[in-house]
């Protein structure tokens, strides 16, 4: 990067997964696990994040979801939640009636 260049332009890469509607505490109460949280309005970490799940996604074991921020501060300042879940636990939850 030059020092001409706004770091707030950068190409935004696009994000491979879904958000959930849920919190994220009722998502952990049935096996989901955080693991990372970044600001959506900061592009070097809205990329970093999209890697982020490309890398969870790739390897096939885990389901990636994004959740909202949690309070009212973390969602005026657009932090998102990566979370995952194993793919063999989310068919166990389906069998036993989680969801």
């Amino acid at each position: 990067m030059n020092d001409f260049e706004n770091p707030n332009t950068a190409k935004r890469k696009n994000m491979p997964c879904g958000y959930a509607e849920k919190t994220l505490d009722e998502l952990e109460k049935v096996g989901w696990v955080q693991e990372w949280s970044f600001h959506t309005s900061v592009p070097e970490q809205w990329n970093d994040a999209c890697e982020r799940v490309k890398v969870l996604q790739c390897n096939g074991d885990w389901e990636v979801t994004l959740v909202r921020g949690q309070t009212q501060t973390e969602i005026m300042d657009g932090v998102m939640y990566i979370v995952k879940k194993t793919k063999q636990r989310k068919q166990w939850d389906n069998e036993h009636g989680y969801k």
